[in-house]
């Protein structure tokens, strides 16, 4: 592929097929000489080789530019990652040349002529118009390219026998003039003046005689060109890179204008992108003046993607919020870093829910999240992870939120669940209980939360039951009492419960008495256990949760289960939300006070502050506590050992 117009499309490519750069007179000067000129300056009868002045006096309307072969060398780059989809064996030759080797690959294209084809018309969408050849040997195909003026020609052979291939380059390049070759200038004059003029004059002299006038390296070029030597070629690295821009001729002070030069980008990083099957979860803008410097912004998505409709939004919500840039005349687009595209399961009625404008929760959910990192920038959005650390303040961790999954998650999901997922997790495990700890708690524990489960209610049942049952049940576990003691419970009492009425209850599960015995008892049995069955359970479920229901929990939102685990060392149980600062309590005959003395539920749990983080005076030994409101509210107090004070530190609900 030769790009003869290189130094001119690096500047004014073609954008589409509608508007087009060549209305505009532009030439590109080198030494303050044309170098190279589109056709409007050609009509304008200015010719390579001229004065700026001479085109000047031609037409005042004339734009100059000054050759960047920097630029050039970077544009080529880019063009070689594109072609890569075509081919994993390309090789740069600079400044204006890409040799693809195609072997192998007419038949995943359905012939040559078809890859070829293709190849033409997705590189002129990119708005650059190479000319094509083909031919069996890299310097032939390029001799062959440069000796055209536009167009293609393609050379075919089905042979890899020396002497055949010999022979059909030496058919195909025959007619081709010698200036042409990629050799010294004085061994072109050289030649001129012993009267060879083409390539096939060239060829019918003797080795010896050119090896003795004209070196070696001439006559090793000539053994390459006919493929009696191997050409070996350096190969570009298979990772992925992508950095293009677009130059304006005149200045634009108006960011609202760049939409179409953002899209006409974006859309070569969609198409690049897909040909090579990765995604991206970053990528730079680029703005820059001649006489100003550069204004680069990024864009950090929640996830990988590849999709030029939520680039676009994106970029256009960051453009908003830029407000230091007078005018430029170049935006460029860069991406660094690449990930395998993930293949997603297709859907039978894809197509009908597009149509309908349907999307899919766990998408808007992604969409938010990238306007969010988008408007208050990346360092504000974050996710929640545990931390290998016994201390409560040092237990949990930020993550920044650079990818995340579209798998079903604590954040998003795809499921139907509010943020749970199908698996225990979020602070349910799979080990038995009730929602009670073995300690005398009466409410919380390690173990699977006491809120949501898909298992049946061991609490309250559709059934008319009051009691508790004299045989295991699916509420009741083999294990002595881990909630309720012997004594009179500070939560049971031998009066009718008021949360278990002789009448059947709305909502409640429809086994029978999972839990609670068809006995006509006030909500506890009259054996002295004080509402305990004889047989060895106590409220503790062998399922891996009891007192919850498959049916919508009609609790509040407060108690809803934390997206961040909860569990403790040592199966200890861990409020959903800690102060960032611990609060100083009052006290009441040294019992804690927050609205009314608290009810000591369980404690003591020990908790030493790690004298590994920094030096202390004193220790900070703490002694955590689950305390009770008068209303109801649990809360996760602590009393330093040291001093005494008790402080609240945590909440439950």
């Amino acid at each position: 592929m030769y790009f003869n117009k290189l130094p001119l499309e690096v500047f004014i490519r073609k954008w589409n097929q509608e508007t087009t750069p060549d209305d505009q007179a532009v030439v590109i000067t080198e030494k303050q000489r044309v170098f190279r000129l589109n056709q409007a300056a050609q009509d304008l009868g200015i010719k390579p080789g001229n004065s700026m002045d001479t085109a000047y006096t031609l037409s005042d309307k004339v734009v100059g530019i000054e050759r960047n072969e920097d630029k050039e060398i970077s544009t080529l780059s880019h063009l070689a990652q594109w072609a890569y989809q075509f081919t994993p064996n390309v090789s740069i030759r600079a400044p204006d040349c890409l040799l693809l080797d195609i072997t192998g690959c007419t038949n995943l294209f359905k012939g040559l002529d078809a890859l070829v084809d293709k190849v033409n018309q997705s590189i002129q969408q990119l708005g650059y118009q190479p000319i094509i050849a083909t031919n069996v040997t890299p310097l032939s195909a390029m001799l062959t390219a440069q000796a055209l003026r536009k167009g293609r020609t393609i050379h075919e052979m089905n042979s890899n026998d020396v002497m055949i291939t010999e022979a059909f380059v030496r058919k195909t390049i025959s007619h081709i003039p010698v200036r042409y070759l990629h050799t010294d200038e004085k061994i072109i004059n050289s030649l001129h003046q012993m009267g060879v003029h083409s390539v096939n004059y060239l060829l019918t002299l003797p080795t010896s005689g050119l090896l003795h006038r004209f070196g070696i390296y001439f006559v090793d070029y000539l053994e390459r060109l006919l493929g009696v030597k191997s050409d070996p070629q350096k190969l570009i690295s298979p990772t992925a890179k992508f950095h293009h821009d677009i130059t304006f001729l005149s200045d634009v002070s108006n960011l609202e204008s760049l939409t179409f030069p953002i899209n006409r980008l974006l859309g070569e990083l969609s198409n690049f992108l897909f040909a090579r099957q990765l995604h991206i979860n970053h990528f730079t803008w680029h703005l820059s003046h001649r006489n100003h410097g550069k204004k680069s912004f990024s864009i950090y998505l929640a996830n990988l993607e590849n999709n030029v409709r939520i680039f676009l939004t994106l970029t256009r919500l960051k453009l908003d919020q830029i407000d230091d840039v007078k005018e430029i005349d170049n935006i460029a687009l860069s991406v660094n870093r690449f990930f395998p595209a993930r293949a997603t399961p297709g859907d039978l009625f894809q197509s009908i829910a597009h149509q309908g404008g349907y999307v899919h929760p766990a998408d808007k959910g992604i969409q938010l999240l990238n306007m969010f990192r988008v408007r208050l920038g990346p360092d504000r959005c974050f996710g929640l992870s545990e931390a290998n650390d016994h201390r409560p303040e040092k237990a949990w961790k930020l993550e920044p939120s650079a990818v995340l999954s579209k798998e079903p998650s604590a954040v998003l999901s795809k499921e139907p669940s509010a943020g749970l997922s199908k698996e225990p997790s979020a602070g349910l495990s799979k080990e038995p209980s009730a929602g009670l700890s073995k300690e005398p708690s009466a409410v919380l524990s390690k173990e699977p939360s006491a809120v949501l489960s898909k298992e049946p209610s061991a609490v309250l049942s559709k059934e008319p039951s009051a009691g508790l049952s004299k045989e295991p049940s699916a509420g009741l576990s083999k294990e002595p009492s881990a909630g309720l003691s012997k004594e009179p419970s500070a939560v049971l009492s031998k009066e009718p419960s008021a949360g278990l009425s002789k009448e059947p209850s709305a909502g409640l599960s429809k086994e029978p008495s999972a839990g609670l015995s068809k006995e006509p008892s006030a909500g506890l049995s009259k054996e002295p256990s004080a509402g305990l069955s004889k047989e060895p359970s106590a409220g503790l479920s062998k399922e891996p949760s009891a007192g919850l229901s498959k049916e919508p929990s009609a609790l509040t939102p407060a108690t809803t289960p934390s997206t961040i685990p909860v569990d403790g060392p040592d199966n200890q149980p861990r409020p959903a939300f800690l102060l960032a600062t611990p609060k100083a309590l009052n006290e009441t005959d040294g019992e804690p006070c927050l609205s009314g003395k608290l009810t000591i539920l369980k404690g003591p749990e020990r908790i030493d502050y790690g004298w590994w983080d920094q030096a202390l005076d004193k220790p900070l030994t703490r002694d955590y506590y689950i305390a009770r409101q008068e209303d109801g509210c649990l809360y996760w107090v602590f009393k330093y050992v040291a001093t005494g004070r008790w402080f609240l530190h945590g909440i439950f609900s």
